[in-house]
Protein backbone atom coordinates (compact mmCIF):
# COMPACT_ATOMS: atom_id res chain seq x y z
CA UNK A 1 0.00 0.00 0.00
CA UNK A 2 2.94 2.26 1.16
CA UNK A 3 4.51 1.77 -2.52
CA UNK A 4 2.02 2.02 -4.23
CA UNK A 5 0.24 5.31 -2.41
CA UNK A 6 0.44 8.60 -4.02
CA UNK A 7 1.68 10.47 -0.98
CA UNK A 8 5.35 10.22 0.11
CA UNK A 9 5.95 8.37 2.81
CA UNK A 10 9.44 8.81 4.48
CA UNK A 11 11.12 7.87 7.85
CA UNK A 12 13.76 10.12 9.24
CA UNK A 13 16.36 9.74 11.88
CA UNK A 14 16.50 12.47 14.84
CA UNK A 15 19.08 14.13 12.86
CA UNK A 16 17.20 14.80 9.79
CA UNK A 17 18.82 11.88 7.82
CA UNK A 18 16.33 10.25 5.88
CA UNK A 19 16.40 6.34 6.05
CA UNK A 20 13.47 5.09 4.05
CA UNK A 21 11.56 6.98 0.84
CA UNK A 22 8.57 5.51 -0.59
CA UNK A 23 7.80 5.13 -4.64
CA UNK A 24 6.05 8.35 -4.62
CA UNK A 25 9.67 10.03 -4.23
CA UNK A 26 9.27 10.51 -8.25
CA UNK A 27 6.19 12.03 -8.24
CA UNK A 28 6.56 14.35 -5.72
CA UNK A 29 9.77 15.54 -5.92
CA UNK A 30 11.37 13.92 -9.59
CA UNK A 31 13.65 11.93 -7.51
CA UNK A 32 14.15 8.70 -6.62
CA UNK A 33 13.83 7.09 -3.49
CA UNK A 34 17.38 5.50 -3.17
CA UNK A 35 18.26 9.34 -4.26
CA UNK A 36 17.15 10.76 -1.08
CA UNK A 37 18.11 7.38 1.84
CA UNK A 38 20.97 9.45 3.27
CA UNK A 39 20.60 12.91 2.35
CA UNK A 40 19.05 14.87 5.40
CA UNK A 41 15.06 16.03 5.46
CA UNK A 42 16.15 20.11 4.70
CA UNK A 43 18.15 18.84 1.21
CA UNK A 44 15.02 19.59 -0.96
CA UNK A 45 13.16 22.24 1.33
CA UNK A 46 13.41 25.58 0.34
CA UNK A 47 15.94 27.64 2.29
CA UNK A 48 13.29 30.30 2.93
CA UNK A 49 11.50 27.44 4.79
CA UNK A 50 14.07 25.21 6.39
CA UNK A 51 13.36 26.81 9.92
CA UNK A 52 9.94 26.41 9.81
CA UNK A 53 10.35 22.54 8.84
CA UNK A 54 13.02 22.53 11.77
CA UNK A 55 10.91 23.50 14.20
CA UNK A 56 8.21 21.55 13.46
CA UNK A 57 10.32 18.29 13.37
CA UNK A 58 11.33 19.09 16.68
CA UNK A 59 7.84 19.82 18.09
CA UNK A 60 6.72 16.44 16.16
CA UNK A 61 9.87 14.35 17.92
CA UNK A 62 9.00 16.07 21.37
CA UNK A 63 5.22 15.80 21.69
CA UNK A 64 4.37 12.42 18.99
CA UNK A 65 2.71 14.36 16.45
CA UNK A 66 2.58 17.70 14.05
CA UNK A 67 2.10 18.86 10.70
CA UNK A 68 3.82 21.50 8.46
CA UNK A 69 3.42 23.22 4.89
CA UNK A 70 6.45 23.79 3.18
CA UNK A 71 8.09 24.82 -0.22
CA UNK A 72 10.15 22.17 -1.30
CA UNK A 73 12.60 21.76 -4.83
CA UNK A 74 12.05 19.21 -7.61
CA UNK A 75 14.95 17.72 -9.67
CA UNK A 76 14.37 19.78 -12.25
CA UNK A 77 13.86 23.01 -10.26
CA UNK A 78 10.15 23.55 -9.68
CA UNK A 79 9.08 24.48 -6.52
CA UNK A 80 6.29 22.86 -4.86
CA UNK A 81 4.14 23.19 -1.94
CA UNK A 82 4.24 19.88 0.15
CA UNK A 83 1.67 19.49 3.29
CA UNK A 84 3.47 16.62 5.68
CA UNK A 85 2.00 15.09 8.80
CA UNK A 86 4.92 14.15 10.75
CA UNK A 87 4.62 11.57 13.78
CA UNK A 88 7.55 10.45 15.97
CA UNK A 89 7.80 6.16 15.93
CA UNK A 90 10.43 4.53 18.44
CA UNK A 91 12.69 7.86 18.14
CA UNK A 92 12.66 7.93 13.97
CA UNK A 93 10.23 10.66 12.51
CA UNK A 94 7.48 9.69 9.91
CA UNK A 95 6.25 12.20 7.54
CA UNK A 96 3.38 11.50 4.70
CA UNK A 97 4.11 14.26 2.53
CA UNK A 98 1.36 15.59 -0.01
CA UNK A 99 1.56 17.84 -2.74
CA UNK A 100 -1.02 21.03 -2.56
CA UNK A 101 0.71 23.09 -5.19
CA UNK A 102 -2.33 23.28 -6.91
CA UNK A 103 -4.50 24.27 -4.18
CA UNK A 104 -1.84 26.81 -2.13
CA UNK A 105 -1.34 28.15 -5.42
CA UNK A 106 -5.56 28.78 -5.32
CA UNK A 107 -5.22 30.11 -2.17
CA UNK A 108 -2.57 32.63 -2.88
CA UNK A 109 -3.80 33.96 -6.03
CA UNK A 110 -7.26 34.58 -3.97
CA UNK A 111 -5.54 36.61 -0.75
CA UNK A 112 -3.73 38.81 -3.82
CA UNK A 113 -6.90 39.68 -5.58
CA UNK A 114 -8.26 40.64 -1.92
CA UNK A 115 -5.15 42.91 -1.56
CA UNK A 116 -4.28 44.20 -4.74
CA UNK A 117 -6.01 46.29 -7.42
CA UNK A 118 -7.70 44.15 -10.41
CA UNK A 119 -6.70 46.40 -12.60
CA UNK A 120 -3.46 47.66 -12.30
CA UNK A 121 -2.15 45.04 -10.18
CA UNK A 122 -1.05 47.85 -7.54
CA UNK A 123 -1.78 46.97 -3.56
CA UNK A 124 -5.41 48.39 -2.74
CA UNK A 125 -6.34 50.39 0.18
CA UNK A 126 -6.58 47.79 2.58
CA UNK A 127 -3.01 46.22 2.18
CA UNK A 128 -1.93 50.02 1.60
CA UNK A 129 -3.01 50.93 5.32
CA UNK A 130 -1.38 47.77 6.69
CA UNK A 131 2.08 48.67 5.60
CA UNK A 132 1.78 52.47 6.47
CA UNK A 133 0.60 50.86 10.01
CA UNK A 134 3.73 48.45 9.80
CA UNK A 135 6.20 51.81 8.89
CA UNK A 136 4.52 53.81 11.77
CA UNK A 137 4.66 50.94 14.21
CA UNK A 138 8.61 50.93 13.34
CA UNK A 139 9.22 54.51 13.20
CA UNK A 140 8.08 54.32 16.68
CA UNK A 141 10.29 51.64 17.76
CA UNK A 142 12.92 53.36 16.75
CA UNK A 143 11.68 56.59 17.83
CA UNK A 144 13.59 58.50 14.77
CA UNK A 145 13.04 58.48 11.25
CA UNK A 146 10.02 60.42 8.96
CA UNK A 147 7.29 58.32 7.08
CA UNK A 148 5.54 59.90 3.88
CA UNK A 149 2.14 59.71 2.59
CA UNK A 150 1.02 60.58 -1.06
CA UNK A 151 -2.48 61.02 -1.96
CA UNK A 152 -2.46 61.89 -5.65
CA UNK A 153 -5.48 62.91 -7.74
CA UNK A 154 -5.67 62.10 -11.50
CA UNK A 155 -7.09 65.85 -13.61
CA UNK A 156 -9.51 65.88 -16.08
CA UNK A 157 -9.80 61.97 -15.35
CA UNK A 158 -13.20 62.24 -15.81
CA UNK A 159 -13.19 64.06 -19.39
CA UNK A 160 -11.19 61.37 -20.41
CA UNK A 161 -13.31 59.08 -19.48
CA UNK A 162 -16.55 60.33 -20.78
CA UNK A 163 -15.00 61.25 -24.21
CA UNK A 164 -13.07 58.18 -25.05
CA UNK A 165 -14.97 55.56 -23.17
CA UNK A 166 -14.18 53.83 -19.74
CA UNK A 167 -11.58 50.96 -21.71
CA UNK A 168 -9.29 54.20 -22.67
CA UNK A 169 -9.72 55.54 -18.92
CA UNK A 170 -8.60 52.19 -17.90
CA UNK A 171 -5.98 52.10 -20.33
CA UNK A 172 -4.83 55.78 -18.82
CA UNK A 173 -4.77 54.11 -15.13
CA UNK A 174 -2.72 51.33 -16.24
CA UNK A 175 0.02 53.94 -17.47
CA UNK A 176 -0.02 56.15 -14.40
CA UNK A 177 0.38 53.31 -12.08
CA UNK A 178 3.45 52.11 -14.17
CA UNK A 179 4.85 55.24 -14.14
CA UNK A 180 4.23 55.80 -10.39
CA UNK A 181 6.15 52.76 -9.68
CA UNK A 182 8.74 53.58 -12.04
CA UNK A 183 9.88 56.43 -10.25
CA UNK A 184 9.83 55.51 -6.51
CA UNK A 185 12.22 53.38 -4.54
CA UNK A 186 11.45 49.02 -4.37
CA UNK A 187 10.95 49.99 -0.98
CA UNK A 188 8.51 52.15 -1.40
CA UNK A 189 4.58 51.13 -2.11
CA UNK A 190 2.38 52.69 -4.75
CA UNK A 191 -0.74 51.56 -4.31
CA UNK A 192 -4.82 52.38 -6.01
CA UNK A 193 -7.39 53.36 -3.70
CA UNK A 194 -10.20 53.93 -5.81
CA UNK A 195 -11.23 55.31 -9.27
CA UNK A 196 -8.36 57.87 -10.27
CA UNK A 197 -7.30 57.98 -6.64
CA UNK A 198 -3.37 56.97 -6.01
CA UNK A 199 -1.27 56.39 -2.82
CA UNK A 200 2.57 56.56 -2.28
CA UNK A 201 4.29 55.30 0.83
CA UNK A 202 7.96 56.39 1.55
CA UNK A 203 9.09 55.34 4.78
CA UNK A 204 12.17 56.73 6.54
CA UNK A 205 12.36 59.91 4.26
CA UNK A 206 14.87 62.21 5.54
CA UNK A 207 12.20 65.28 6.42
CA UNK A 208 10.25 67.66 4.66
CA UNK A 209 12.51 68.85 2.06
CA UNK A 210 13.13 64.67 0.69
CA UNK A 211 9.14 64.74 0.75
CA UNK A 212 8.24 68.02 -1.23
CA UNK A 213 11.32 66.68 -4.01
CA UNK A 214 9.33 63.53 -4.58
CA UNK A 215 5.84 65.18 -4.67
CA UNK A 216 7.68 67.54 -6.91
CA UNK A 217 9.10 64.65 -9.05
CA UNK A 218 5.29 62.62 -9.36
CA UNK A 219 3.90 66.04 -10.41
CA UNK A 220 6.25 66.04 -12.99
CA UNK A 221 5.54 62.75 -14.11
CA UNK A 222 2.36 63.65 -15.99
CA UNK A 223 4.16 66.26 -17.79
CA UNK A 224 4.93 63.86 -21.05
CA UNK A 225 1.37 62.90 -23.08
CA UNK A 226 -0.17 59.66 -21.91
CA UNK A 227 -0.81 57.56 -25.55
CA UNK A 228 -4.51 56.15 -24.91
CA UNK A 229 -6.26 54.67 -27.21
CA UNK A 230 -3.91 55.58 -30.07
CA UNK A 231 -3.68 59.41 -29.24
CA UNK A 232 -2.11 61.33 -27.33
CA UNK A 233 -3.44 62.52 -23.75
CA UNK A 234 -2.68 65.23 -21.62
CA UNK A 235 -3.54 65.14 -18.30
CA UNK A 236 -1.98 65.99 -14.64
CA UNK A 237 -1.74 65.18 -11.06
CA UNK A 238 -3.46 67.04 -7.40
CA UNK A 239 -0.81 65.90 -4.94
CA UNK A 240 -1.44 66.04 -1.07
CA UNK A 241 1.95 65.11 1.56
CA UNK A 242 1.20 63.95 4.92
CA UNK A 243 4.34 63.53 6.87
CA UNK A 244 4.47 61.34 10.61
CA UNK A 245 7.32 62.34 12.34
CA UNK A 246 9.47 59.51 15.21
CA UNK A 247 7.98 61.52 17.84
CA UNK A 248 4.44 61.14 16.50
CA UNK A 249 1.93 58.38 17.24
CA UNK A 250 -0.50 59.71 13.88
CA UNK A 251 -2.69 56.27 12.88
CA UNK A 252 -2.57 55.01 9.34
CA UNK A 253 -6.21 56.60 8.95
CA UNK A 254 -5.41 59.63 9.79
CA UNK A 255 -2.33 60.25 8.14
CA UNK A 256 -4.27 58.73 4.65
CA UNK A 257 -6.65 61.89 5.66
CA UNK A 258 -4.31 64.62 5.79
CA UNK A 259 -2.88 63.77 2.80
CA UNK A 260 -6.46 63.53 1.50
CA UNK A 261 -7.07 66.68 2.69
CA UNK A 262 -3.67 68.07 1.22
CA UNK A 263 -4.69 66.34 -2.41
CA UNK A 264 -7.88 68.65 -2.17
CA UNK A 265 -6.20 72.21 -1.10
CA UNK A 266 -4.20 71.38 -4.57
CA UNK A 267 -7.37 71.04 -6.52
CA UNK A 268 -8.60 74.29 -4.83
CA UNK A 269 -5.34 76.19 -6.02
CA UNK A 270 -5.02 75.07 -9.45
CA UNK A 271 -4.20 71.47 -10.03
CA UNK A 272 -1.05 70.23 -11.46
CA UNK A 273 0.90 70.84 -8.15
CA UNK A 274 1.48 69.45 -4.31
CA UNK A 275 0.70 70.70 -1.00
CA UNK A 276 1.85 69.85 2.02
CA UNK A 277 -0.72 68.92 5.24
CA UNK A 278 0.14 71.48 7.73
CA UNK A 279 -1.23 72.20 11.54
CA UNK A 280 -3.66 75.13 9.44
CA UNK A 281 -4.96 72.41 7.29
CA UNK A 282 -5.37 69.80 10.05
CA UNK A 283 -7.73 72.79 11.88
CA UNK A 284 -9.62 73.47 8.94
CA UNK A 285 -10.17 69.40 8.30
CA UNK A 286 -11.71 69.20 11.76
CA UNK A 287 -14.01 72.43 10.77
CA UNK A 288 -14.78 70.58 7.65
CA UNK A 289 -15.87 67.56 9.34
CA UNK A 290 -17.86 69.17 12.02
CA UNK A 291 -19.53 71.22 9.12
CA UNK A 292 -20.56 68.34 7.27
CA UNK A 293 -22.02 66.38 10.37
CA UNK A 294 -23.58 69.72 11.15
CA UNK A 295 -25.32 70.03 7.72
CA UNK A 296 -26.21 65.84 7.42
CA UNK A 297 -28.60 67.20 10.18
CA UNK A 298 -29.42 70.80 9.27
CA UNK A 299 -32.58 69.68 7.10
CA UNK A 300 -34.29 67.26 9.26
CA UNK A 301 -33.63 69.96 11.59
CA UNK A 302 -35.65 72.69 9.61
CA UNK A 303 -32.28 74.63 9.85
CA UNK A 304 -31.91 75.57 6.05
CA UNK A 305 -34.37 78.95 4.78
CA UNK A 306 -34.84 80.06 1.53
CA UNK A 307 -34.84 83.52 0.37
CA UNK A 308 -35.84 84.90 -2.80
CA UNK A 309 -33.94 87.86 -5.32
CA UNK A 310 -36.70 89.58 -6.96
CA UNK A 311 -35.58 89.96 -10.79
CA UNK A 312 -36.86 93.45 -12.49
CA UNK A 313 -37.84 93.85 -15.85
CA UNK A 314 -35.92 97.15 -16.91
CA UNK A 315 -38.58 98.23 -19.95
CA UNK A 316 -41.43 98.04 -17.04
CA UNK A 317 -39.78 97.90 -13.79
CA UNK A 318 -41.93 95.46 -13.10
CA UNK A 319 -40.94 92.04 -10.86
CA UNK A 320 -41.11 88.94 -13.24
CA UNK A 321 -39.75 86.66 -11.40
CA UNK A 322 -37.69 85.41 -8.38
CA UNK A 323 -34.45 83.61 -7.65
CA UNK A 324 -34.22 81.15 -4.39
CA UNK A 325 -31.23 80.95 -2.41
CA UNK A 326 -30.70 79.11 0.69
CA UNK A 327 -28.87 79.95 3.47
CA UNK A 328 -28.33 78.21 6.46
CA UNK A 329 -29.55 78.87 10.15
CA UNK A 330 -26.48 77.74 11.66
CA UNK A 331 -27.38 76.97 15.59
CA UNK A 332 -23.70 78.55 16.85
CA UNK A 333 -22.46 80.57 13.83
CA UNK A 334 -25.95 82.65 12.83
CA UNK A 335 -27.21 82.35 8.94
CA UNK A 336 -24.47 81.32 6.80
CA UNK A 337 -24.84 82.37 2.70
CA UNK A 338 -24.81 79.38 0.61
CA UNK A 339 -21.21 80.26 -0.21
CA UNK A 340 -20.18 79.19 3.36
CA UNK A 341 -21.50 75.26 2.81
CA UNK A 342 -22.94 75.08 -0.79
CA UNK A 343 -19.25 73.73 -2.18
CA UNK A 344 -19.21 71.35 0.69
CA UNK A 345 -23.09 69.77 0.03
CA UNK A 346 -21.86 69.58 -3.25
CA UNK A 347 -18.19 67.35 -2.50
CA UNK A 348 -19.98 65.29 0.00
CA UNK A 349 -23.18 64.67 -2.22
CA UNK A 350 -25.64 66.47 0.40
CA UNK A 351 -26.06 68.78 -3.04
CA UNK A 352 -29.13 65.98 -3.71
CA UNK A 353 -31.45 66.42 -0.36
CA UNK A 354 -30.67 69.93 0.04
CA UNK A 355 -31.24 71.05 -3.65
CA UNK A 356 -34.35 68.65 -3.44
CA UNK A 357 -35.06 70.79 -0.24
CA UNK A 358 -35.11 74.02 -1.99
CA UNK A 359 -37.13 73.08 -5.22
CA UNK A 360 -39.56 71.87 -3.30
CA UNK A 361 -39.88 75.47 -0.96
CA UNK A 362 -39.28 77.73 -3.92
CA UNK A 363 -42.29 75.71 -6.00
CA UNK A 364 -44.77 76.28 -3.44
CA UNK A 365 -43.24 79.98 -2.87
CA UNK A 366 -44.12 80.48 -6.52
CA UNK A 367 -47.66 78.78 -6.46
CA UNK A 368 -48.34 81.52 -3.56
CA UNK A 369 -46.81 84.26 -5.73
CA UNK A 370 -47.38 85.76 -8.80
CA UNK A 371 -44.50 85.54 -11.14
CA UNK A 372 -41.86 82.59 -11.86
CA UNK A 373 -39.02 81.35 -9.50
CA UNK A 374 -35.60 79.98 -10.31
CA UNK A 375 -33.52 78.09 -8.71
CA UNK A 376 -29.88 76.98 -9.12
CA UNK A 377 -28.91 73.30 -9.69
CA UNK A 378 -25.27 72.37 -9.72
CA UNK A 379 -22.61 70.22 -11.55
CA UNK A 380 -23.43 67.07 -9.75
CA UNK A 381 -26.94 67.82 -8.77
CA UNK A 382 -27.22 67.88 -13.14
CA UNK A 383 -25.36 64.32 -13.46
CA UNK A 384 -28.00 62.87 -11.25
CA UNK A 385 -29.75 60.52 -12.94
CA UNK A 386 -33.16 61.57 -10.42
CA UNK A 387 -33.11 65.12 -10.43
CA UNK A 388 -36.23 64.85 -13.55
CA UNK A 389 -38.05 62.55 -10.78
CA UNK A 390 -37.07 64.84 -8.23
CA UNK A 391 -38.04 68.74 -9.83
CA UNK A 392 -41.58 66.67 -11.17
CA UNK A 393 -42.06 65.72 -7.63
CA UNK A 394 -41.35 69.18 -6.09
CA UNK A 395 -43.96 70.94 -8.95
CA UNK A 396 -46.82 68.72 -8.00
CA UNK A 397 -46.74 69.27 -4.90
CA UNK A 398 -46.19 72.94 -5.29
CA UNK A 399 -49.27 72.42 -7.44
CA UNK A 400 -46.79 74.55 -9.52
CA UNK A 401 -46.95 74.85 -13.84
CA UNK A 402 -43.68 73.97 -15.61
CA UNK A 403 -43.21 77.31 -17.47
CA UNK A 404 -43.08 79.00 -13.94
CA UNK A 405 -40.28 77.31 -12.67
CA UNK A 406 -36.50 78.37 -14.47
CA UNK A 407 -33.71 76.21 -13.41
CA UNK A 408 -30.23 77.91 -13.72
CA UNK A 409 -27.28 75.79 -14.65
CA UNK A 410 -23.59 77.27 -14.13
CA UNK A 411 -21.64 77.67 -17.36
CA UNK A 412 -18.60 75.90 -16.15
CA UNK A 413 -20.72 72.59 -15.72
CA UNK A 414 -22.14 72.20 -18.72
CA UNK A 415 -20.50 69.91 -21.82
CA UNK A 416 -21.09 68.57 -24.91
CA UNK A 417 -22.24 65.20 -23.10
CA UNK A 418 -24.62 67.27 -20.51
CA UNK A 419 -26.87 68.19 -23.39
CA UNK A 420 -29.11 65.09 -22.70
CA UNK A 421 -29.75 66.00 -19.13
CA UNK A 422 -30.82 69.34 -19.95
CA UNK A 423 -33.44 68.31 -22.88
CA UNK A 424 -34.90 66.04 -20.18
CA UNK A 425 -35.44 68.84 -17.87
CA UNK A 426 -36.92 70.78 -20.56
CA UNK A 427 -39.28 67.98 -21.68
CA UNK A 428 -41.19 68.42 -18.62
CA UNK A 429 -41.78 71.91 -19.38
CA UNK A 430 -39.31 74.08 -17.26
CA UNK A 431 -37.36 76.69 -18.44
CA UNK A 432 -33.59 76.63 -18.29
CA UNK A 433 -31.27 79.81 -17.75
CA UNK A 434 -27.40 79.39 -18.23
CA UNK A 435 -25.95 80.70 -15.01
CA UNK A 436 -22.07 82.81 -14.84
CA UNK A 437 -22.73 84.05 -18.55
CA UNK A 438 -19.33 85.39 -19.77
CA UNK A 439 -17.11 83.90 -17.92
CA UNK A 440 -15.87 80.91 -20.09
CA UNK A 441 -15.72 80.23 -23.81
CA UNK A 442 -15.76 76.62 -24.26
CA UNK A 443 -19.60 76.20 -23.43
CA UNK A 444 -20.44 78.64 -26.42
CA UNK A 445 -19.42 75.73 -29.15
CA UNK A 446 -22.42 73.65 -27.76
CA UNK A 447 -24.65 76.62 -26.85
CA UNK A 448 -27.41 75.93 -29.46
CA UNK A 449 -27.11 72.35 -28.45
CA UNK A 450 -28.80 73.20 -25.00
CA UNK A 451 -32.54 73.91 -24.93
CA UNK A 452 -31.88 77.37 -22.66
CA UNK A 453 -33.91 80.88 -22.61
CA UNK A 454 -32.06 82.58 -20.74
CA UNK A 455 -28.34 83.56 -19.59
CA UNK A 456 -27.61 85.44 -16.49
CA UNK A 457 -24.17 87.84 -17.00
CA UNK A 458 -20.69 86.95 -14.67
CA UNK A 459 -21.02 89.55 -12.43
CA UNK A 460 -16.99 90.53 -13.32
CA UNK A 461 -18.30 91.57 -16.81
CA UNK A 462 -20.73 94.65 -14.78
CA UNK A 463 -16.96 95.30 -13.07
CA UNK A 464 -14.92 95.67 -16.54
CA UNK A 465 -15.03 96.83 -19.99
CA UNK A 466 -18.35 97.95 -21.43
CA UNK A 467 -17.66 97.28 -24.60
CA UNK A 468 -17.10 93.54 -23.37
CA UNK A 469 -20.62 93.64 -21.70
CA UNK A 470 -22.15 95.07 -24.97
CA UNK A 471 -20.75 92.19 -27.00
CA UNK A 472 -21.72 89.59 -24.61
CA UNK A 473 -25.46 91.16 -24.39
CA UNK A 474 -25.42 91.39 -28.38
CA UNK A 475 -24.24 87.62 -28.09
CA UNK A 476 -27.11 86.54 -25.70
CA UNK A 477 -29.97 88.38 -28.28
CA UNK A 478 -28.17 87.11 -31.28
CA UNK A 479 -28.82 83.75 -29.96
CA UNK A 480 -32.54 84.90 -28.94
CA UNK A 481 -31.89 84.26 -25.17
CA UNK A 482 -33.17 86.77 -22.53
CA UNK A 483 -30.37 88.33 -20.22
CA UNK A 484 -30.27 88.80 -16.50
CA UNK A 485 -27.64 90.83 -14.40
CA UNK A 486 -26.72 90.34 -10.90
CA UNK A 487 -24.60 92.15 -8.53
CA UNK A 488 -25.74 95.90 -9.99
CA UNK A 489 -23.61 98.44 -7.35
CA UNK A 490 -24.28 101.57 -9.10
CA UNK A 491 -26.99 103.81 -11.02
CA UNK A 492 -24.14 104.10 -13.65
CA UNK A 493 -24.50 100.49 -14.05
CA UNK A 494 -28.03 100.02 -14.04
CA UNK A 495 -28.74 102.96 -16.91
CA UNK A 496 -25.49 101.20 -19.29
CA UNK A 497 -27.42 97.94 -18.90
CA UNK A 498 -31.10 99.47 -19.81
CA UNK A 499 -28.99 101.13 -22.55
CA UNK A 500 -27.48 98.31 -23.65
CA UNK A 501 -30.73 95.88 -23.86
CA UNK A 502 -30.40 93.76 -21.02
CA UNK A 503 -33.60 92.52 -19.79
CA UNK A 504 -34.01 92.39 -16.52
CA UNK A 505 -31.54 93.02 -13.16
CA UNK A 506 -31.81 91.26 -10.12
CA UNK A 507 -32.00 92.67 -6.58
CA UNK A 508 -31.32 91.80 -2.67
CA UNK A 509 -33.08 89.28 -1.03
CA UNK A 510 -36.33 89.47 0.58
CA UNK A 511 -38.02 87.27 3.28
CA UNK A 512 -39.39 84.54 2.23
CA UNK A 513 -42.99 85.27 3.62
CA UNK A 514 -43.25 88.56 2.04
CA UNK A 515 -46.42 88.96 -0.04
CA UNK A 516 -46.25 89.50 -3.59
CA UNK A 517 -47.72 92.87 -2.86
CA UNK A 518 -45.09 94.04 -0.49
CA UNK A 519 -42.44 92.43 -2.63
CA UNK A 520 -44.13 94.82 -5.47
CA UNK A 521 -44.05 97.79 -3.65
CA UNK A 522 -40.55 97.09 -2.54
Amino acid sequence: MIEHAADLLSVHAPDGTCRYASAAARAVLGRAPEELVGDTALSHVAADDAALVTDAARDALREGTGAVTFRARRADGEVVWLESSLRAVEGALVAVSRDVTARRRAELALAHRALHDPLTGLPNRALFGDRLALALRRRVRRGTGTVAVFFLDVDRFKLVNDSLGHEAGDALLIEVAARLESAVRPADTVARLAGDEFTVLCEDVAGELEAVAVAQRVVDLFAPPFTVAGREVHVSTSVGVALSSGRGGASAEALIRDADAAMYRAKERGKARFELFDATLRAHAVRRLELESELRRAIPRGELRVDYHPQLDLQTNAIVAYEARVRWQHPRRGLLDADEFLALADETGLVTALGGHVLREACAYAARSDAPVSVSVTARQLAHPDLPRQVAAALDAGGLAPERLCLEVGERALTAETAGELCALADLGVRLALGDFGAGTASLVHLRDWPVELVKLDRALLRGDPDVLAAVVGLAHALGLETVAESVETAEQLALLAELGCDRVQLGALEPAAPAAALHAA
